[in-house]
């Protein structure tokens, strides 16, 4: 089962749960007739419902953006920051560059860096946390099919 899919049946639950408190017996339908059309009315609603990770915006654009890549959590994407006039960095990157020589995470446009400074792997992150997450819940589904077969 998708994560997605156990998302929608959680939402589901807790919102007919809401929904049957707000019954009022004076209502011209029974409470089963009101909870019919409830669910119903959810089916429909939550049928197409998707959901996304956050998508981080930048209020920049392209040409006038830093070029410098930023951890972002294991993302490693494109700095946020405006890139000073006539340079190819934000203040922050061009510090960087004019301390240590070159950027920690190179450009955006070119490979991430492999290992650090120090030698340890770089641990990056390719799927979206939405993705990791599914996977993750797909395989403890595919486990416990495996213990209830055994």
């Amino acid at each position: 089962m998708k994560l997605e899919d156990l998302l929608k049946i959680q939402l589901e639950i807790d919102v007919l749960k809401d929904l049957y408190e707000l019954y009022d017996s004076n209502l011209d339908i029974s409470f089963e007739e009101y909870k019919k059309l409830c669910q119903s009315k959810i089916k429909i609603e939550i049928k197409d419902l998707k959901f996304l990770d956050k998508e981080k915006k930048c209020k920049y654009s392209s040409e006038n953006r830093c070029c410098a890549r930023i951890w972002d959590n294991h993302y490693g994407t494109r700095c946020r920051y405006k890139r000073i006039k006539d340079k190819e960095y934000c203040n922050h990157h061009n510090n960087m560059i004019e301390r240590s020589g070159k950027l920690l995470f190179n450009r955006y446009d070119e490979d991430k860096p492999i290992i650090n400074e120090k030698g340890n792997r770089i641990p990056w992150f390719t799927k979206s946390n939405m993705n990791m997450l599914d996977d993750l819940v797909q395989e403890q589904h595919e486990k416990l099919i495996e213990l209830i077969d055994e």
